[in-house]
């Protein structure tokens, strides 16, 4: 488990109504929600460095702990832990 990954599972965990979270699991389907949306990119500012472009706004970069991982190491130009 990397280090971010589990920065990230913690912003979620936070914020969902699920006892355990795996890195795979469909954040959507398992609770959250636009409402929780601009508060993901805040932390992903503010936490981890990236921001969000217009671009970005797709379902499949925020779908999982893994798919957000794999956003946030894309945008910092970084590679696969």
């Amino acid at each position: 488990m990397s280090t971010l990954n589990a920065e990230i599972r913690g912003f979620f965990s936070k914020r969902m109504p699920i006892q355990e979270l795996s890195d795979d699991d469909d954040l959507f389907s398992n609770g959250f929600n636009s409402l929780y949306v601009l508060e993901l990119f805040d932390f992903l500012d503010a936490h981890l460095g990236v921001k969000v472009e217009d671009a970005d706004l797709e379902f499949d970069n925020f779908r999982s702990v893994n798919a957000v991982a794999t956003f946030v190491r894309r945008k910092r130009g970084e590679g696969e832990e």
